[in-house]
């Protein structure tokens, strides 16, 4: 087991053996269904502190080569799958959580590069009989182990696009980042599952640069995953009745989210108002924060009105198709309130095409940082 490759178990056994564990692992019949197929390219986009992490780490822990995790799992609701025991523990993982990879990095070459030669020295200590290439850059390393071991790898990327998010690269470095993984995950053999995670969609360039291939689950539009964007409501009524909590002050402080016609709690919130038995403030992203500032000064048309009419607990229109998927490329109003609902502080219905502030956290604070600003 490395950092990268096949990192074990330990992290998702952590999150089980908590006072609080809401069982998504039904989740992995999904990504099953998907494996080695032209489907198998996923970016799952939520919210901070809506488990994207925690959902990460469960799938290393299921498909890792590196660990034995039947016993782990045979108490949650996969184990009773049909596909189970067919892919458990049969994959070379590799895990990279992106923003602890950009913390060290002074450039995105010094990154990339600092990536791929660890990721290939944990490839051949895993592997001392694997046959180097000729010229072994990470695409060709995964080429060639591939065509020797046959055993597809499954692409974890938590946060992929935190350096998306960030303001410390060039606009040729994130270009050079998107072909990066472009180079690394399209239509290559040896990728059994690319699954990213991140706040925001794959981001719109319009080029060959497009990470086209990615089945986006988002906010505004997460079907077949609706039901593990966040609590459900029969989740946090059995959480309430354990723990004996009011289900309808939970509703109230953090449910009200409606992704693809289900129901979806806060988990951060649900879990902080369960065990502290008090409700307390999430915090806007520090991202989120000066975009918002950016963009009233920006004064986009009909953002003052349609603000306001959130604020009075209204449901405005809004097209979120248009926003770029970046911290910088606002044209509209409606870019504005589609970053917020990236974000997890309004919410969106699919059918009706509305927007609305879902919950008291989320309003309150919204108008604690903007208030009658805009």
């Amino acid at each position: 087991m490395g950092i990268y490759l096949n990192p074990g178990n330990d992290a998702f056994r952590q999150a089980g053996n908590s006072e609080i564990y809401v069982d998504k692992t039904r989740m992995i019949e999904q990504t099953n269904q998907v494996l080695c197929t032209e489907q198998k390219y996923i970016c799952f986009c939520r919210p901070h502190r809506f488990g994207k992490s925690m959902a990460a780490d469960m799938l290393t822990a299921y498909y890792s080569w590196g660990c034995d995790s039947k016993d782990l799992f045979s108490r949650f609701r996969i184990a009773g799958a049909a596909s189970f025991e067919k892919h458990l523990n049969r994959y070379d993982v590799v895990h990279i959580q992106m923003a602890s990879c950009m913390k060290n990095a002074d450039s995105m070459q010094n990154l990339l590069q600092s990536l791929s030669e660890d990721i290939t020295k944990e490839i051949v200590e895993a592997y001392p009989d694997f046959r180097m290439p000729r010229y072994p850059s990470l695409l060709t390393v995964m080429e060639h182990h591939f065509d020797q071991y046959k055993r597809p790898f499954v692409f974890i990327i938590d946060d992929w696009e935190c350096i998306i998010r960030s303001k410390r690269f060039t606009s040729d470095e994130l270009e050079t980042y998107l072909y990066f993984l472009l180079v690394l995950l399209k239509d290559k053999s040896y990728v059994a599952l690319a699954y990213l995670t991140g706040v925001l969609p794959v981001k719109k360039l319009g080029n060959q640069l497009s990470l086209d291939m990615f089945t986006e689950v988002t906010m505004t539009f997460a079907a077949p995953f609706a039901e593990f964007t966040g609590f459900t409501e029969a989740e946090v009524t059995e959480l309430c009745r354990k723990h004996h909590c009011d289900p309808e002050q939970i509703k109230e402080w953090c449910g009200g989210y409606c992704v693809d016609r289900s129901a979806v709690y806060h988990p951060y919130a649900v879990v902080n108002a369960v065990l502290g038995g008090k409700m307390q403030h999430i915090g806007i992203a520090a991202e989120a924060r000066d975009t918002i500032r950016e963009c009233i000064r920006m004064n986009f048309r009909g953002l003052r009105e349609k603000w306001k009419k959130l604020l009075d607990g209204e449901r405005v229109p809004i097209n979120p198709t248009k926003f770029q998927n970046d911290m910088s490329s606002f044209c509209s109003a409606d870019d504005v309130l589609t970053m917020l609902i990236h974000f997890g502080y309004l919410t969106y219905d699919f059918d009706t095409k509305l927007t609305w502030i879902p919950n008291c956290e989320s309003r309150e604070e919204l108008v604690l940082f903007i208030g009658n600003n805009i």
